[in-house]
């Protein structure tokens, strides 16, 4: 070894010298050292956490590290990778104590190296040893420090990310995105490979589970909910870190096609005593488990999803009680309609009877009369005649009216037939042109509900066109499309502004009713009009089976 010393030229001081001594030791021997602190470092129980290969690299970073920061202690070069062992160490979730017993085992394996080398010459010792020691100290110094930054450095960004989690889930109030918020952002915030929420009722059964980290494939082909027994239950009683759930005797194991998972983070989300769920992490990005401050993080977050699911809830109640209420607001409208449409219907049948029928009894009466005046046979025949042309009007007059009232070829043939019949009535009375095209073939029936509406909705439709269109033709087409019954109904004349239903305060009677009827049935109705372009309304309904 003094060879070593006196050889190395270029060298002033006592200082370089034993850096040189030691730095020519530690080359010489990489190997014997390399193999001794793996010994002693599995001896001290500080890789029983690795498997093989990480042990192997493990060792291939302690020995670098230690060999570069003696031979180049202060090159830019070395520093950083000091600093990124302990951004390393900290991320992986080991401890400052764990990180420095690493270099500290192997302090103690050069040591006893150098002692070996350097024999029994008292004065190589204390020119070398000390040196070591400083080197020794100024390493673990510098380990300590930049773990320390380094936590201190991600607990910053772990509050911080935090915040932005809880913000993120106070500002939506759709309680599926929360959900899934909440399992995306603990991922990211603790540097989870998988993340679970099951979401629990009022009586604590778990009804939804909501992933992250697993695609929707793998998602369908696991198909099964957890039960909240096992670990999993254990969990909704506070939380529960595992090194390794596979391994623990409460583990009930996983469902087929379920990824392999070891690190286990698990937390009740709850709130004043309300359990809403349970918050599972697993599988660490660094391979490790779960740390302390991992499982504390994760907790305050839980706190907060909790008041975000909590508040998402009450929105949604809030919001099912202003739907019932708007249900019941239309109801009460929809009745008072209802009542106004059957008394104008009742007016109508009035002004029915009184200006025809009543006019044609009225002839008829009067003709009886003037039978007690007449002279002559003929002249008694002409006014029979006359009376049972009276009498016929009037009886027809009384068939069209019960026509309109609920005509009897719905109920007996049902509704293509009808809406040809009425088709051709209403172009005899009013002079429109009619135009029919009706696919289902005639006799078909359906539900008694979705003939009788379309019926009245077509016979709305053609009272509008009578009243108010001054049209020259008018059809009604009515088509099988799929599964639904397309009704159309189109006229050439002159066309309106289309109303909006919600804001015309009890006007526009007819269109409201033909909403009413489609929306009782779960269809759509749409009305396109301008002036001078006539008017087209279409209705579409699910074709429903004769009840």
């Amino acid at each position: 070894m003094a060879g070593v010393v006196q050889d190395v030229p270029g060298q002033s001081g006592a200082v370089e010298r034993a850096t040189e001594v030691i730095a020519a030791e530690l080359k010489l021997h990489l190997g014997e050292i390399r193999a001794a602190w793996l010994a002693q470092a599995t001896d001290r129980g500080l890789l029983r956490q690795l498997n093989a290969g990480d042990v192997e690299r493990e060792a291939d970073l302690v020995l670098r590290v230690w060999f570069d920061f003696v031979v180049r202690e202060h090159a830019e070069e070395t520093l950083m990778q000091v600093q990124w062992v302990a951004q390393r160490s900290v991320l992986a979730g080991r401890s400052i104590e764990d990180t420095l017993a690493l270099f500290l085992t192997m302090r103690d394996v050069c040591r006893e190296r150098l002692l070996a080398a350097l024999g029994g010459d008292g004065h190589q010792i204390g020119e070398v040893l000390p040196q070591f020691e400083e080197l020794s100290q100024r390493l673990m110094v510098r380990l300590a420090v930049g773990c320390a930054e380094e936590r201190e450095r991600l607990t910053r960004e772990r509050m911080r990310a935090l915040v932005e989690a809880g913000m993120l889930l106070t500002a939506e109030q759709r309680l599926d995105v929360i959900l899934q918020k909440i399992v995306d952002l603990s991922r990211s915030i603790v540097g989870a490979h998988y993340a679970a929420l099951a979401a629990l009722d009022e009586h604590g059964a778990i009804t939804q589970l909501v992933t992250s980290g697993v695609d929707p494939e793998m998602h369908a082909r696991i198909a099964v909910l957890p039960t909240g027994r096992g670990i999993l239950g254990m969990a909704l009683r506070g939380p529960l870190r595992l090194p390794d759930v596979t391994c623990d005797p409460r583990a009930l194991g996983f469902p087929p096609n379920h990824p392999v998972m070891h690190s286990f983070l698990g937390v009740p989300i709850a709130s004043r005593g309300k359990v809403y769920g349970n918050l599972y992490l697993t599988e660490k990005y660094d391979g490790g488990e779960f740390s302390a401050e991992d499982e504390t993080l994760v907790a305050t977050f839980a706190s907060q999803a909790a008041a975000a699911i909590q508040n998402a809830r009450s929105f949604e109640n809030l919001r099912l009680l202003e739907e019932s209420r708007l249900r019941e607001r239309q109801h009460s409208e929809l009745l008072q309609r209802v009542i106004a449409a059957q008394e104008e219907e009742r007016k109508r049948v009035a002004r029915e009877l009184h200006d025809h029928t009543g006019q044609s009894l009225t002839s008829l009466i009067i003709g009886l009369r003037t039978l007690d005046s007449v002279q002559s046979v003929e002249e008694v025949r002409a006014a029979i005649r006359e009376m049972r042309a009276h009498a016929g009007q009037a009886l027809e007059e009384l068939h069209h009216l019960a026509f309109e009232l609920r005509p009897s070829v719905l109920d007996d043939l049902g509704l293509v037939a009808a809406l040809q019949r009425y088709a051709e009535d209403f172009g005899r009375r009013t002079g429109v042109r009619m135009e029919v095209e009706l696919d289902p073939p005639e006799g078909a029936r359906l539900a008694p509900a979705v003939e009788i509406a379309l019926y009245r909705i077509v016979q709305e439709a053609l009272t509008n066109v009578a009243k108010h269109a001054e049209a020259k033709t008018a059809s009604v087409l009515l088509h099988l499309r799929g599964s639904s019954l397309l009704l159309i109904i189109e006229d050439d004349g002159k066309g309106f502004e289309v109303p909006d239903f919600a804001q015309s305060e009890g006007k526009h009677f007819g269109l409201m009713g033909m909403q009413e009827r489609v929306n009782l049935l779960g269809g759509k109705l749409t009305v396109e009009s301008s002036p001078g372009s006539g008017t087209t309304v279409y209705v579409e309904v699910p074709l429903v089976a004769p009840a």
